[in-house]
């Protein structure tokens, strides 16, 4: 049966609209990526570190009570691997939400090659090891059954890591040096421990964030910058194996079609005004353009 495509509830599209950019709260300077967990592992910030190998996480609701909008950990096998680049000096913020006090240990996030992790405990509360020794623990854990907004952030000038929880500095602790090489960090999974809980919104920069740069991530709220986009049209519909993308804006610009779980399936450039796609390869399912020069992709689903 030959692919049909459509950008969902249009039928031929024509892109004239506003479309959610990174929300006003997100710093963007430094950023690495955004990771909102908007029931996929897409990267926001369009640096495209999508996500993947999302082993049975589902789609849950946010501190606001919004359905899919956060991803819940079983426990016993959800796990998310993310890439980067490496870097030295970080910042890493998330919003957890922990289940009751089960298991002995609950891994909120993993750097691979291994170079620091950061876990709770049942009895000592949160845990920042490093490979080289020096980590610090026992920093008193958040009852459970709360959202809690937590920042990390690790300057390798001078060897300390800084705990925020919800926006207040609670610990400075001098540990060794963190030279994180490029590979992925792993969300909800340790070893053989997994997390049992609800992560979301999930940012990564290459620098130390201000302290009124935390406090407008920890208050954030649904309030998003929105932009314009200059017209872009895909079509036909329905789909008879090729697709064309027309656009007098994104010329030269990289692009990519990843899956739902953040897989990438295509990547090309706009080499011109009017470009036709072969996409008779895909599966079933929803799918997301990417342009470079757009902070969110255009969904389409293939059917």
């Amino acid at each position: 049966m030959k692919n049909r495509i459509i950008l969902v509830v249009f039928f031929v599209v024509f892109i004239n609209q506003y479309f959610s950019q990174l929300p006003n709260y997100v710093p963007t300077n430094g950023l690495i990526g955004w990771w909102p967990l908007n029931n996929n592992l897409l990267d926001y910030s369009g640096n495209t570190n999508n996500g993947s190998n999302s082993q049975t996480v589902t789609g849950t609701t946010d501190r606001f009570n919004n359905p899919n909008k956060a991803y819940y950990f079983n426990g016993s096998s959800s796990y998310v691997t993310i890439p980067h680049d490496g870097y030295s000096t970080f910042t890493l913020s998330m919003w957890y939400f922990m289940d009751q006090n089960l298991y002995p240990q609950y891994p909120l996030i993993t750097s691979n090659p291994l170079s620091y992790e950061i876990f709770f405990t049942g009895t000592a509360g949160l845990q920042f090891g490093s490979t080289g020794g020096g980590g610090y623990g026992n920093i008193p854990l958040t009852p459970w059954g709360v959202w809690t907004h937590l920042v990390c952030i690790y300057t390798q000038n001078d060897n300390k890591v800084r705990i925020y929880k919800n926006s207040n500095l609670i610990v400075t602790h001098n540990i060794n040096e963190i030279n994180t090489a490029p590979g992925n960090h792993i969300l909800g999974k340790l070893n053989s421990s997994f997390l049992t809980g609800k992560l979301d919104d999930i940012g990564l920069w290459n620098r130390a964030l201000t302290q009124n740069e935390i406090n407008n991530l920890y208050n954030s709220t649904l309030d998003i910058n929105e932009h314009k986009i200059d017209s872009i049209s895909v079509f036909p519909n329905p789909f008879n194996g090729k697709i064309q993308i027309n656009t007098n804006s994104l010329l030269n610009s990289k692009f990519s079609i990843v899956n739902n779980i953040g897989l990438e399936v295509f990547q090309g450039i706009i080499t011109n005004e009017s470009l036709e796609l072969d996409l008779n390869f895909l599966s079933k399912g929803t799918y997301f353009i990417q342009f470079e020069n757009l902070n969110k992709p255009i969904e389409i689903l293939n059917y």
